[in-house]
């Protein structure tokens, strides 16, 4: 928990000032409420507002939809063997399971949290 803010400053750092074409630039660059402060939360964070979805609101839950977090995996996805450079832990929000693991490549909502 509360590695989200650490995990997107670090992703940033990396992939440089292209902020819109990735998911934690885009999280970044988030304004909601007038805010400056969103990131791309950990598996561990967006589990929790996954847990709380209802009372939050305005997810997309049909079937197979997951959405992006922060935190890397050290597994590969179905189908691949190459390693956890090129994968990242998603959380589902049909209902079915926690987490997933996809590319880091693959295109998936991203759900942009606060700390308040």
């Amino acid at each position: 928990m509360k590695t989200g803010l650490e995990n997107t400053n670090s992703i940033i750092s990396h992939l440089g000032a292209s902020a819109s074409s990735y998911a934690a630039g885009a999280a970044r660059d988030y304004r909601g409420g007038g805010y400056d402060d969103w990131f791309l939360p950990s598996w561990q964070e967006l589990n929790r507002v996954r847990d709380n979805r209802l009372l939050v609101g305005n997810f997309i839950t049909s079937w197979m939809t997951v959405y992006w977090t922060s935190s890397e995996s050290t597994q590969d996805p179905p189908g691949g063997r190459f390693g956890p450079d090129k994968t990242t832990h998603s959380v589902l929000f049909d209902g079915r399971s926690t987490w997933w693991v996809d590319w880091k490549n693959t295109t998936l909502p991203v759900r942009p949290v606060r700390y308040f």
